[in-house]
């Protein structure tokens, strides 16, 4: 599969990374009137504007992307299963602990309510946010993506 084309272009080889002192990300957190760092001034769209979003706002739209990516991971069996995942996120890139995980915070929120969530933001800002086939079907079913059962042994 050919990665999306903002991703192939950061991993360019005219950016090498902080080892070669050409790195992108900036440690200090930016403020409004700030300017931004390179990279995200060259994939920021021009048409949009997020700067007057609320934190929620933000937050939302990060975590319901994230969400989508996770779903997409267990359908596609990249992830044998919703703990899996859920483990996978909180310790290996940093998803909110409290929030448990992305499929746990589905169960929080409810399923059918992270579809009704992702189809408001699919319909403002695009395919990204459309919600996968296996959400839809536990929505459907009323069914949670962490029992309380325990996990058979492998």
């Amino acid at each position: 599969p050919t990665p999306h084309p903002p991703l192939a272009a950061a991993a360019l080889p005219s950016r090498p990374g902080h080892a070669h002192g050409t790195h992108t990300h900036t440690a200090r957190p930016l403020t409004r009137g700030r300017s931004q760092p390179p990279l995200a001034q060259e994939f920021r769209d021009p048409a949009k504007d997020a700067s007057q979003l609320s934190k929620e706002q933000l937050v939302e739209r990060m975590m319901m992307r994230f969400i989508v990516e996770a779903l997409y991971c267990l359908q596609d069996g990249v992830i044998r299963n919703a703990r899996d995942g859920d483990v996978a996120a909180v310790m290996g890139i940093g998803f909110p602990p409290f929030r448990g995980g992305p499929f746990m915070y589905i169960d929080k929120l409810g399923a059918d309510h992270v579809v009704s969530r992702l189809k408001a933001l699919e319909a403002e800002h695009g395919a990204q946010y459309a919600p996968p086939e296996i959400l839809l079907k536990h929505a459907k079913d009323g069914t949670p993506f962490i029992s309380s059962a325990p996990e058979p042994e492998a």
